[in-house]
C-alpha cells in the first residue's frame, strides 16, 4: 500500500472535517452537537457510553473535544510511541480549551493543526510557529491543551540530546510521534473498552503495517503491552517488528511513561538496555 492509498483510507479524516476553526466551540463543544467520532465507530461508543448515562464516570468515552488517535505524524517520525488513549481532565479539556478557543487567532492556528494531525499531514509532534502579537504561541497553547502531558514525558530524553548533539527542540519533535491504542478521550482508561474492536484500529493496524517497512524507525511500549500485542497479531505485525528489533518495552511491567534511563534499563533489547538505542536512533 503506497503512502497516497493509506491516507486515502485514513477514517479519521472526516472527523478533521468535523473541526471548524470558525466556530468559537470547536475545541470543547457543548454535547447537543455532533460528536467528534469516527462514522463507524459511533454504534459501539454509543453502546459502551450508554453504561453512564444515570451519572458521570471517569471511564466514559469523551466525545464533544476533538480526538487523538495520534500525535505528531507517524510517517514522518523516527520514534514512535504506542500509547493506550488520550487522558481527560476537565481543568484542561474544558476550562483551558475554553479559554484558548476565546482568542480567535490561536483558535484557528490550532485547530488546523490539529486538523492536518488527523489527515497525517503534520510536520512535528508541535506546532511549528513563531510567536506573533499573541501572549503565547499555537505550540505552547497544543501544550497546555494536552495537559504538557508527553513534553514532560520527553523532557530527559529532549535535553540529554540538545546536550550530547546539539538537536534543536524542532529537529526533536520532528522525529517523535504517539500513536494510541483507540483515538478518544477517557479520564480513566476503561478496561472494557472496546468491548469489541473499533473499526478505526483497523486502519491504526494497517498505519503500523506501513511505518514497519521503514528501516529507520522503532516503536516503545512503555504500558499495555498485552493490548497492542493482541491488536498486532493480524498479519504477524507484532512478530516482525519484534524480530527486526523495532520493538522496545519493558521487561517488568510499569506504569510511568517517563522516557529515562532508569525506566528503560530493563528492555527486550540486545543489550537491556533501550534508552540508548533510542538516542542513537533519534541522532542519526
Amino acid at each position: 500500500m503506497t503512502e497516497k492509498e493509506l491516507k486515502d483510507e485514513n477514517p479519521w479524516k472526516e472527523v478533521a472535517m468535523m473541526i471548524l476553526p470558525d466556530e468559537k466551540d470547536c475545541l470543547f463543544r457543548e454535547e447537543d452537537k455532533e460528536a467528534y467520532v469516527c462514522k463507524n465507530d459511533r454504534c459501539i461508543i454509543n453502546e459502551f457510553n450508554k453504561n453512564f448515562e444515570k451519572g458521570d464516570s471517569p471511564e466514559r468515552i469523551i466525545t464533544n473535544t476533538p480526538p487523538e488517535p495520534w500525535r505528531g505524524n507517524p510517517l514522518k517520525a523516527n520514534l514512535i510511541i504506542l500509547s493506550l488513549n488520550p487522558g481527560y481532565t476537565p481543568e484542561i479539556n474544558e476550562t483551558i480549551a475554553k479559554l484558548i478557543q476565546s482568542n480567535d487567532h490561536i483558535r484557528t492556528l490550532l485547530a488546523n493543526y490539529r486538523k492536518k494531525t488527523l489527515e497525517l499531514k503534520a510536520d512535528s509532534f508541535l506546532p511549528e510557529d513563531e510567536k506573533g502579537d499573541d501572549q503565547i504561541s499555537c505550540a505552547q497553547a497544543e501544550d497546555m491543551l494536552s495537559g504538557w502531558y508527553w513534553t514532560k514525558r520527553l523532557k530527559t530524553l529532549q535535553e540529554e540530546l540538545v546536550q550530547e548533539c546539539n538537536m534543536s527542540k524542532t529537529e526533536f519533535f520532528r522525529k517523535v510521534a504517539v500513536i494510541e491504542y483507540h483515538g478518544y478521550s477517557s479520564t480513566t482508561a476503561a478496561r472494557s473498552f472496546p468491548n469489541k474492536p473499533l473499526p478505526s484500529q483497523n486502519f491504526t493496524i494497517k498505519l503500523i503495517k506501513h511505518i514497519a517497512y521503514r528501516k529507520d524507525v522503532c516503536f516503545l511500549i512503555m504500558r499495555s503491552k498485552d493490548k497492542w500485542e493482541k491488536l498486532l497479531e493480524k498479519d504477524n505485525i507484532w512478530g516482525e517488528l519484534d524480530r527486526k528489533g523495532k520493538l522496545i518495552f519493558r521487561k517488568t511491567p510499569g506504569r510511568s511513561q517517563y522516557i529515562t534511563n532508569e525506566n528503560l534499563k530493563d528492555c527486550n533489547c540486545e543489550n537491556g538496555n533501550g534508552y540508548e538505542k533510542i538516542k542513537e536512533l533519534l541522532k542519526n
